[in-house]
C-alpha cells in the first residue's frame, strides 16, 4: 500500500544499516580492522575572517563518508589528523597531530592550519581519520585535497606595476631557462573588471571570457591563480604571454543611465581597464627559476580586441585586430596615485568559487530567418529550449565578410513579443537600444576562420538574434550559434524528489528554482537578476537565500557578499539597500525589509555552514546596524520602508506600499532574535540577556502597533494586506509565548483570506518570504492551504510561470507584457518570488532545517510537515550538509492514517525529530523502528540512538513524537493500532493454519 520506490528506499536503508553496524561494530569494538572509506568534502577557506583577506593560515575542514556513523557508537572513539605539504615537498610544514572528536572539535567546523604558510604556493593536504576499538584500530586511507595561498601582502606582488591607461591588452615573452624543466608556471592576475590569459593565441584556464567577481575593488581586490604549465615545457621557443583586461560591471559609461541611481560610477583617475600580473616559474622543489612582474622589462601593450564591453547593453569586439597590430613599448603603465586601492586588501579568497564556462555550450533548439521589412537586413532567430546565463559563440566558418568592417550584431532577449518578426520584448530601461554585442569583423572569406565571442561581460537570455550588415554574412544554420552557460563554478549539494498528486507540478517548480538561483550567483555573490539590473540587491540576496543555501555549497559566495555589506556600510551603521553601492538615490534608501538581509543572511549562513564569523568585525557591525535603526525610529519599533512589499500582483502594489512598515518591523524583530541567538552560541551571556530583553520589547511593541481585536488579526487597515501583514507577525511573533494565543487567531485568519481568495497570492517578494511556512506550522488545515497555494496553475503563482512556459523565476507574478503590470518589461529570471517555495520544499514538506544554536547542521530539526489527503504521496530527500550526507524520506498510506519515515544522519550530526502521527494519538497508535516496536499505545520501549522521547498534542486526535537522535540510520513505521492488531491476527491465524 506504499509506493514502491519509497518502499525500495526504507528497504535499501534498512539493509544498510544492518551492514554497517556490523562492520563498524568489529571496526570499532574488536580486533578486526576493516578498511574504512576516505573522508570527503575536503574544503580550504578562509571563511573565519570577515575581512576575506588571506592569512596565510587557511581553515580546513571535512566530511565523515556515510555509513561511517553507527547507533550507539562512541565518537570519541573516533580521531582524524590533517597534515599540510608544500606541492612538490616531502616535507610537511603542519601536522595537526591526532585530534579526538567531538562537539569542539568537528573536522566539519574547520580548523586553521596552525603556522604561517608562504603566499603565492601551492600546497597539498591529507585527511584521514582512526577509529579505536578496545582491542584494534582502523584507519581510513587518505584523502587529498590542494590549494594555493595566492597573493596576501602587497610585498608578495614583487613591485608589479599596474597596467591599463587606455590599453587593455599586455604582452610579455618569458625568459629562457636553459633547458630547465618547469613543475610549476602560475600567474597571479588582479583585475577589478576580468581578465584572460592567452598562451600563443590560445585562451588559458576555466573561464574564456574572463569574468571577475562582482564586489566594491576598492574594499577587496580579489585575483585569479592561473597554472599554465602545458604551456611552458617543451617548446623549442619561449612562449609569448597576453593578458587581456577587461572593466566587467565597471564601465560608467556603457550602462544605461536609470542604472547610475545603484551603481558604482567612480573609475579611479579614469584608467579602467587596469591590471597587475605575477609570473612565477617554479622546479620541483619549489624552487624559482624565473619572477617576472608587470611593467618590468618587456611589456608590451595595445587597445585591443575589445572596444567597449557593457555587462548591461552588449560589447563590441574587433576581430578584424591582427595579433600583430597595435603594440607599443613599454607597456602603458597607471600611475600609482590613480588607482586608490586598499591595497593590504587586494588579495585573493580561498573557498570563493571561481567563474567558469561550460565549453561544450548548448543547442538551439530551433533557429528560423525573419525580417521586420523587405528594406531591413534578415536575422536568424535562435530559440534556446530554457532560459541561459552566459555568452555565444559563433562558429568557426559560419561567418564570412566581403570588406573589412563587415558587421555582425547579435541581440539578447528573454521573451520576443513577435515570434514571427522576431521582435524582442526591451526590458525597462533598455527599450531603445536593447542588448546587443556587434562584431567588427576582417575580410574572410567564411573557409577555416575562428569562433567569435565576446569577453568580460554576460547576458541572461533565452533568444539570440543575430543580423549580419555592412558586408558580412551568416550562414545561420542550427550550430552555428551555440549558448555557453558562465558562472561560479559551485556544488549543487540538494536533491529532491516528490510522488503522487501534484509530484510533477513540484518537480517542475524546483527545477524552476533552481535554475533561477543559479542564475543569480553568476559573479560571486548573490544578485537579483542576470539579464535587467545584475545588482546584489540585499533583499533578494535574503528572498533566495535559503533555497540557495539548500541547493548549492555557498559559504564563500555569502562570506564576499557579506564582506560587500560590511565595506559600504557608513561609520553610523546605516548599510544601503544593494552592493556595491557608491552613489545615486538607492545609497540613501532605507528599507529594513532589504537592508535586514545583512544580518539575516549572515545567520543564515552561520546555520548552515559554521563557516561565518560569530564573534567578530561582522557581529559588532550587525550590532552598529540595529543601533542605527533604533536611534532613527519614529515610533516604538522601526518601521522604515520605502519599497512597500514589492512585485505584488497586478494591481496591488499601491496597497502593498503600506504593507511596508508591518514587514520592516517584522525584519527588524528578526535580526534582534537571530543577535540574540548569535551572542548565546559565542557564550555571550550578558549580551543574549540584554537581546532577549530588546527582543521582547520590539515583539510586544508590534504586537500593539498592529493587532486588531475588530479584525481578529494583526491589520494595518488595508484587507489586501491581510496575507503579508499576518504571515510576518506569525514570523517575527513565533518566539514569544505571551502572543500565542493572538498567533493562532492570525493564523486562522490567513488560511481564511487564501480560501477566500481561491488560494491566490496577494503577496510580493517581502511578504512570500514567510507565508508558505506560516501556513504549514497551523496544523493540517494550514498546511493543506499551503499546499493549494503552491498547486495553483492560475495566476498568480508558480505554476501560472510554468504554464507560460517559464524555465527560472520571474521578476513579477504576471508576463510583464501589459503596461498595467507591475514590473512592466522586467525580467523573466528573477530570484526573489521562489526563493521561499524552493526552501519550503526542504524546510516544510521534507521537514529539514538548521538554527543558528546549532551552527553547521550540528543538529538537524527534522519536522516534516505531512498532509493526509493533499500533496505528495512520499518525499525523499538528499542533503549535503557541512557534516556530510543527510537523508530524509517519508511516504504516507493512502488512507493518510500510516507512515514509513526514513532518517539517515552522518558522523557528528544529531538531530531533534518530531514525527507526525498522521491523523492518530499516541493512543491509537504503534510505532516501530527497525521492525522494533517502540511505543505500543501505552508503553515506550528505549532502542539504541533514541533519547527524550515525548508525544505533544498538535489539535485533536493530532499527535508528534519527539525524540533526540544520534548519529546513524533509522526507519520509523507509523500504524493504526487496530490495523497492527489485525496485521499480528492474520499472521497468527496463518501460522496456525500451515500456510
Amino acid at each position: 500500500s506504499y509506493p514502491w520506490s519509497s518502499m525500495f528506499l526504507a528497504v535499501s536503508h534498512l539493509l544498510l544499516e544492518f551492514s554497517v553496524a556490523f562492520l563498524l561494530f568489529l571496526t570499532c569494538g574488536a580486533a578486526f580492522a576493516l578498511e574504512l572509506s576516505p573522508a570527503i568534502d575536503l574544503r580550504a577557506d578562509n571563511l573565519a575572517s570577515p575581512s576575506l583577506g588571506v592569512s596565510g593560515q587557511p581553515i580546513l575542514r571535512f566530511s565523515f563518508p556515510s555509513g561511517v556513523a553507527t547507533r550507539g557508537m562512541n565518537v570519541s572513539l573516533v580521531s582524524f589528523r590533517m597534515v599540510v605539504t608544500p606541492d612538490g615537498a616531502n616535507k610537511a610544514v603542519w601536522d595537526s597531530g591526532d585530534i579526538a572528536v567531538g562537539q569542539a572539535t568537528d573536522p566539519a567546523n574547520g580548523f586553521q592550519v596552525g603556522v604561517p604558510l608562504r603566499a603565492c604556493t601551492a600546497y597539498r593536504w591529507v585527511a584521514q581519520y582512526t577509529c579505536n576499538g578496545s582491542t584494534g584500530t582502523s584507519t581510513s586511507p587518505p584523502a587529498m585535497g590542494q590549494f594555493n595561498t595566492g597573493v596576501g601582502q602587497e610585498s608578495d606582488w614583487r613591485g608589479a606595476a599596474w597596467l591599463g591607461n587606455g590599453h587593455g591588452e599586455f604582452k610579455v615573452t618569458l625568459p629562457s631557462l636553459g633547458g630547465a624543466t618547469v613543475h610549476r608556471a602560475t600567474a597571479y592576475v588582479a583585475s577589478p573588471g576580468g581578465s584572460v590569459m592567452l598562451v600563443d593565441g590560445e585562451v588559458v584556464g576555466d573561464d574564456p571570457v574572463g569574468m571577475a567577481p562582482w564586489v566594491d575593488w576598492v574594499a577587496s581586490m580579489h585575483h585569479r591563480v592561473i597554472n599554465f604549465t602545458q604551456y611552458v615545457n617543451g617548446r623549442s621557443e619561449t612562449p609569448t604571454l597576453v593578458f587581456a583586461a577587461g572593466c566587467g560591471a565597471w564601465c560608467p559609461t556603457t550602462a544605461p543611465t536609470w542604472l547610475h541611481s545603484h551603481r558604482p560610477i567612480h573609475t579611479p583617475g579614469g584608467s579602467l581597464p587596469v591590471l597587475r600580473v605575477l609570473i612565477v616559474l617554479e622546479d620541483t622543489q619549489g624552487t624559482e627559476l624565473a619572477v617576472v612582474v608587470s611593467g618590468g622589462g618587456g611589456w608590451s601593450s595595445r587597445v585591443g580586441v575589445v572596444v567597449s564591453s557593457s555587462s548591461w547593453t552588449g560589447s563590441t569586439m574587433d576581430f578584424g585586430l591582427t595579433p600583430e597590430e597595435g603594440w607599443v613599448s613599454p607597456a602603458q603603465l597607471v600611475p600609482f596615485d590613480t588607482v586608490q586601492l586598499d591595497i593590504p586588501k587586494a588579495n585573493s579568497v580561498l573557498g570563493v568559487p571561481p567563474i567558469t564556462i561550460d565549453y561544450e555550450g548548448i543547442s538551439a533548439a530551433r533557429a528560423y530567418p525573419v525580417s521586420e521589412s523587405s528594406t531591413t537586413p534578415q536575422s536568424i532567430v535562435y530559440e534556446f529550449p530554457r532560459m541561459v546565463v552566459g555568452v555565444v559563440s559563433l562558429a568557426s566558418g559560419s561567418w564570412s565578410s566581403s570588406v573589412s568592417g563587415g558587421r555582425i550584431a547579435i541581440e539578447f532577449c528573454e521573451v520576443l513579443e513577435d515570434v514571427a518578426t522576431g521582435k524582442c520584448v526591451r526590458q525597462g530601461g533598455y527599450t531603445q537600444n536593447g542588448t546587443v554585442d556587434t562584431y567588427m569583423l576582417p575580410k574572410h572569406s567564411g573557409v577555416g576562420g575562428f569562433n567569435l565571442t565576446t569577453r568580460f561581460s554576460w547576458r541572461g537570455f533565452q533568444y539570440a538574434i543575430v543580423t549580419a550588415s555592412s558586408g558580412a554574412s551568416f550562414r545561420g544554420s542550427l550550430n552555428d550559434l551555440r549558448a555557453h552557460w558562465v558562472g561560479a563554478d559551485i556544488e549543487s549539494t540538494a536533491d529532491i524528489s516528490f510522488e503522487g498528486d501534484g509530484a510533477a507540478l513540484f518537480t517542475d517548480i524546483n527545477a524552476m528554482v533552481h535554475l533561477g538561483m543559479l542564475s543569480n550567483l553568476v559573479t560571486g555573490i548573490p544578485t537579483d537578476c542576470p539579464t535587467r539590473e545584475k545588482h546584489g540587491w540585499l533583499g533578494d540576496a535574503l528572498d533566495a537565500s535559503g533555497a540557495v543555501m539548500f541547493n548549492f555549497w555557498s559559504p564563500g559566495l555569502y562570506s564576499l557578499f557579506l564582506a560587500q555589506v560590511t565595506a559600504a556600510q557608513t561609520t553610523e551603521g546605516f548599510v544601503p539597500v544593494v552592493v556595491p553601492c557608491h552613489g545615486g538615490v538607492d545609497s540613501v534608501q532605507r528599507d529594513i525589509s532589504w537592508t535586514a538581509g545583512y544580518a539575516l543572511v549572515a545567520a543564515r549562513a552561520l546555520a548552515f555552514y559554521g563557516g561565518i564569523p560569530t564573534g567578530n568585525d561582522l557581529v559588532s557591525n550587525l550590532h552598529k546596524w540595529v543601533s542605527f535603526e533604533l536611534a532613527n525610529k519614529t515610533g516604538a519599533i522601526p518601521t522604515s520602508s520605502s519599497y512597500g512589499d514589492l512585485a505584488s500582483p497586478r494591481g496591488l502594489h499601491q496597497d502593498q506600499l503600506a504593507a511596508g512598515q508591518v514587514a520592516a518591523a517584522a525584519n527588524f524583530v528578526l535580526v534582534v532574535e537571530a543577535l540574540r541567538d548569535i551572542a548565546t552560541l559565542s557564550g555571550d551571556t550578558v549580551g543574549a540577556n540584554s537581546l532577549q530583553q530588546l527582543l521582547t520589547e520590539q515583539q510586544l511593541a508590534f504586537h500593539k502597533a498592529f493587532w486588531s481585536d475588530a479584525q481578529g488579526c494583526y491589520f494595518n487597515g488595508n484587507n489586501k494586506t491581510i496575507q503579508t501583514v499576518n504571515a510576518a507577525a506569525i514570523a517575527a511573533l513565533a518566539s514569544a509565548p505571551s502572543l500565542a494565543p493572538y498567533l493562532e487567531r492570525a493564523g486562522t485568519a490567513l488560511i481564511h483570506n487564501l480560501a477566500g481568495n481561491d488560494y491566490a497570492l496577494t503577496v510580493g517578494a517581502v511578504g512570500v518570504r514567510w507565508l508558505l511556512k506560516a501556513l504549514s506550522v497551523q496544523g493540517d488545515e494550514g498546511h493543506d492551504a499551503a499546499i493549494r497555494t503552491v498547486m495553483r496553475t492560475d495566476f498568480p503563482g508558480w505554476g501560472y510561470w510554468l504554464a507560460n512556459n517559464a524555465s527560472t523565476c520571474w521578476e513579477s507574478w504576471t508576463t510583464e507584457l501589459l503596461a498595467q503590470d507591475d514590473h512592466y518589461h522586467g525580467s523573466r529570471n528573477h530570484g526573489w518570488l521562489c526563493g521561499a517555495v524552493g526552501e519550503w520544499f526542504y524546510s516544510e514538506l521534507a521537514g529539514v532545517s538548521p538554527t543558528i544554536l546549532d551552527a553547521g547542521f550540528r543538529i538537524a530539526h527534522v519536522a516534516p510537515h505531512i498532509s493526509q489527503t493533499l500533496g505528495p504521496s512520499a518525499v525523499n530527500v538528499t542533503l549535503r550538509t557541512a557534516r556530510g550526507l543527510l537523508l530524509v524520506a517519508w511516504a504516507r498510506q493512502p488512507d493518510g492514517k500510516g507512515l514509513h519515515f526514513t532518517l539517515s544522519l552522518p558522523m557528528t550530526q544529531k538531530a531533534i525529530l518530531e514525527l507526525p502521527l498522521m491523523t492518530m494519538s499516541q493512543t491509537n497508535v504503534i510505532i516501530q523502528e527497525s521492525s522494533q516496536t517502540i511505543w505500543d499505545g501505552v508503553h515506550l520501549r528505549p532502542t539504541s540512538g533514541l533519547s527524550n522521547v515525548t508525544f505533544h498534542q498538535t489539535g485533536t486526535n493530532r499527535a508528534i513524537l519527539r525524540a533526540g537522535l544520534e548519529s546513524g540510520d533509522y526507519y520509523f513505521q507509523v500504524v493504526p493500532q487496530a490495523s497492527f492488531l489485525a496485521q499480528v491476527k492474520a499472521s497468527a491465524d496463518n501460522i496456525s493454519l500451515g500456510r
